[in-house]
């Protein structure tokens, strides 16, 4: 444990701290990937749309972005027509 701003903090999340108040990270203009969580035998994802709403995905929902095809550990396959889109965490 260590001293951070006069608190006591865990190993690890300075850097938690750090990337949570990074500026200019997400393009907030279009649907971006937040977070993964669940199971990995049953994974959601966390979408922000550009209006700032923040919805709980799983493969096979359907978003204005296009239908949820896969979730792995750090991305969300949306395939909107004939197309694929792949989003990916921020520093993954």
């Amino acid at each position: 444990m260590t001293l951070r701003n006069g608190a006591a903090t865990a190993p690890g999340t300075a850097r938690v701290d750090d990337l949570a108040t990074e500026q200019n990270v997400l393009d907030l203009r279009s649907t971006v990937l937040i977070g993964i969580v669940g199971k990995p035998t049953e994974p959601s994802a966390l979408l922000r749309r550009p209006d700032g709403t923040i919805t709980k995905v799983s493969p096979g929902d359907r978003t204005r972005a296009g239908t949820v095809i896969a979730i792995d550990a750090g991305s969300v396959s949306l395939r909107k027509g004939r197309k694929v889109k792949v989003l990916r965490l921020p520093h993954s």
